[in-house]
């Protein structure tokens, strides 16, 4: 099938067709609030400890699990790379480890 002239084509992956504004700019603060809640289990790692620190962490794990079964794909940005229930199994297997773990290792 070919095109003739004036006709578009499919969008390819140098087309300029983007989201709206207000879902490009949630698309940038989903990832930012994993970086943020990665941070602050760090912080918390120093100030009370290792076991609180997984325990901070296994939460955001399992907050980002519930992010990507509930909301849609544009909105997580780079997020939602793998399909829906890939990345909610995945984020919850290593919430539930990181439980696991903080919780039962020896002081």
């Amino acid at each position: 099938m070919s095109l003739r002239a004036g006709e578009d084509g499919p969008p390819g992956p140098t087309s300029t067709r983007r989201g709206s504004p207000a879902v490009s700019r949630s698309a940038s603060l989903a990832p930012l609030v994993v970086v943020l809640g990665a941070a602050l289990a760090a912080v918390v790692g120093v100030v009370a400890g290792f076991r609180w620190a997984g325990l901070v962490l296994a939460a955001v794990l399992l907050t980002t699990a519930v992010a990507r079964l509930t909301l849609p794909a544009p909105v997580l940005g780079a997020l939602a790379v793998r399909s829906r229930g890939t990345d909610v199994v995945t984020c919850v297997v290593l919430g539930a480890g990181l439980v696991v773990l903080a919780l039962t290792a020896p002081s």
